[in-house]
């Protein structure tokens, strides 16, 4: 287990955000964040990653090395795709700085820099950059928000091929359940606020033989749906 949270509450002010929340996030696996915009989901993670504090409950995790990927790609604009990547861990030898580059679909890119690229390559070479940090935990805010459906799916596609290497534990912060089936070996569907956890759904598929179009992650999107109408009506 790589981090425990029990019994977590937040408010800010007279707004209560957050309420009773309890969940364990295992070793390399992806655990999904599902809910209404507006409900908790980053401030949980910044809960998570120690940025904020609970008002009650507790945070035990087993490593204070943590990656962050938020919804911008926050990339530095004078370094190249390959420095952006590399300072982060400067003893990363160079072929596997290159190695990451390729894997995240940045190949022949290395020397450009963040105004050179689309809104997608920044976004993929921040991802890079957080694996290259070489923690154990990863934490994922919403890093696909700005993209269109299309662009979200293939990047989904390269996360997983880069995961699958690195065996990191990753939350994904999302409000997009498509994003959610194919990347959660957990999704846990939070209420509105304050936010408490409404059920949580368990993926046995291995990330990379799933398919949208399953009878498996049909039946599932098909109940999140549910529950989400549910919970908003």
């Amino acid at each position: 287990m790589i981090v425990k949270l029990e019994n977590i509450y937040k408010s800010y002010g007279s707004v209560d955000v957050l309420k009773d929340i309890s969940l364990n996030i295992e070793k390399d696996e992806i655990l999904c964040i599902l809910g209404p915009s507006g409900c908790g989901k980053s401030t949980l993670l910044n809960i998570i990653s120690g940025l904020l504090q609970s008002d009650v409950g507790s945070v035990n995790r087993i490593t204070d090395r943590i990656g962050y990927v938020f919804q911008e790609d926050r990339l530095l604009p004078w370094k190249t795709v390959y420095e952006n990547i590399k300072f982060v861990e400067d003893k990363t030898p160079q072929k596997d700085v290159y190695k990451l580059i390729a894997d995240i679909g940045l190949e022949g890119f290395e020397n450009c820099f963040p105004h050179e690229l689309s809104g997608g390559m920044r976004q993929r070479c921040s991802i890079a950059r957080a694996f290259n940090y070489h923690s154990e935990f990863l934490l994922m805010d919403e890093p696909f928000k700005s993209l269109d459906y299309t662009l979200r799916i293939k990047m989904i596609g390269q996360l997983i091929k880069v995961w699958e290497k690195t065996s990191n534990s990753i939350i994904f912060v999302t409000h997009e359940i498509d994003e959610a089936l194919l990347l959660g070996n957990k999704v846990i569907v939070l209420t509105n606020r304050p936010a408490q956890i409404a059920k949580t759904f368990e993926i046995k598929i291995k990330q990379s033989e799933r398919k949208l179009s399953s009878k498996n992650l049909t039946e599932i999107r098909n109940e999140i749906i549910g529950l989400m109408i549910e919970l908003n009506s």
